[in-house]
C-alpha cells in the first residue's frame, strides 16, 4: 500500500468533519454557533471549503480519503447554502426544533402490538382515495412566457 499525501492532522480532521456530517448539525459542521451571523457563517464556509476542497487534492494519492474528501466538500456547501440564506436557515432551524422535540415527547416503542390499537388488517382505511381517471398525455409543457395557442399547426 503506498503511502497518503495527508498528514495525520489531516485524517483526523477529515474523520471528525465525516462524522459530524452524517451525524451532527450544520452549525456544527462548521463550527459556528447557532446564533451567529451571516458573516461569520460565511466566513466559516470559505476557511473549510479552501481547505476541502477535492482540487486540493488532485494527483495526491489520498486513497479510502477521497470518497470522504468529497462528501465532506458537498456537505460544507450544502451547509453555507442552508445557513447562508435567511429563509432557508429558518426553515432548518424549525425542522431541526421539531425533531428534538418529537424525539422527547415520543414513547419508547412498545414490544409489541398493544391490545388497544388495532392491527393493521382491523384498522379503518384513513385518508383513502379514489384513483385517478386515465388521461391522456397532454404534450410538451410550454414556458410560462410563451402565450397558449389559439390555432392548431
Amino acid at each position: 500500500m503506498s503511502e497518503l499525501d495527508l498528514t495525520p492532522e489531516e485524517q483526523a480532521t477529515l474523520d471528525r468533519l465525516y462524522t459530524i456530517s452524517e451525524e451532527g448539525t450544520l452549525y456544527e459542521l462548521l463550527d459556528v454557533a447557532p446564533d451567529a451571523d451571516r458573516k461569520e457563517i460565511q466566513a466559516a464556509f470559505y476557511e473549510l471549503s479552501r481547505s476541502w476542497h477535492p482540487d486540493r487534492f488532485f494527483r495526491k494519492e489520498t486513497g479510502d480519503y477521497a470518497d470522504k474528501i468529497e462528501m465532506v466538500f458537498v456537505a460544507i456547501t450544502e451547509a453555507w447554502r442552508t445557513l447562508g440564506s435567511d429563509a432557508s436557515r429558518y426553515s432548518y432551524d424549525l425542522a431541526k426544533r421539531s425533531l428534538i422535540d418529537a424525539r422527547h415527547r415520543a414513547p419508547a416503542p412498545a414490544a409489541g402490538p398493544s391490545a388497544a390499537e388495532p392491527s393493521a388488517a382491523e384498522a379503518p382505511a384513513r385518508h383513502s382515495r379514489a384513483p385517478r381517471a386515465a388521461t391522456a398525455p397532454r404534450g410538451p409543457a410550454r414556458p410560462r412566457c410563451c402565450p397558449p395557442r389559439t390555432s392548431p399547426r
